[in-house]
């Protein structure tokens, strides 16, 4: 168990140090920590592949979809989109709901215009991911201006081992733009 623990800690401040070496601002929003920030930054990969703020809420599963039925007008949650991500927006939403700060304030607001908890929470997250977006965005073209400097780049390899794997939230979804891959004759 102690040797686990100190890989476990190892493994913790080699992630930390690669956030900060990535030159990342995301740590600057309200519950966003360092290992929060790489689960961001890994799972989303190069921000330019989405064309707009509303496009990176739908591959994060955030943007809600329209449930309404006749003169009731409502919005639930998606259960597409990548679910890491997903679930990063849901734990920075409740930090952000739970302490004093912008995210209180627009959480409340939700919640003084009749919305429920939970409906209040999906705005929040919305809210969030627009901003992550915004500032992943925002660092990339800092870090192209920047010579020889690259959001997330590291002197490591980014494989975790001999054979990486893809989960199922890396599948090609309707609608996101695909690269080309060239045939190999």
């Amino acid at each position: 168990m102690r040797r686990l623990d100190r890989k476990l800690d190892a493994n913790e401040a080699d992630i930390i140090e690669a956030v900060h070496a990535s030159g990342t601002t995301l740590t600057e929003i309200q519950g966003i920590a360092e290992i929060t920030a790489a689960k961001i930054l890994g799972q989303t990969g190069r921000i330019d592949r989405f064309e707009d703020r509303a496009h990176y809420a739908s591959y994060a599963g955030v943007a809600p979809i329209e449930a309404s039925s006749g003169a009731v007008s409502r919005h639930r949650l998606s259960r597409r989109g990548n679910r890491q991500i997903n679930s990063a927006m849901h734990g920075i939403a409740i930090t952000q709901a739970s302490h004093p700060g912008r995210g209180r304030e627009f959480y409340q607001r939700k919640r003084d215009e009749g919305k429920t908890e939970g409906e209040a929470r999906r705005a929040l997250k919305r809210h969030i991911i627009d901003l992550v977006f915004t500032t992943i965005t925002a660092d990339t073209q800092r870090a192209q201006r920047s010579p020889g400097r690259q959001v997330g780049a590291t002197r490591e390899s980014s494989a975790a081992g001999q054979s990486p794997t893809a989960n199922t939230s890396e599948r090609s979804e309707p609608g996101l733009r695909k690269q080309a891959t060239p045939r190999v004759a």
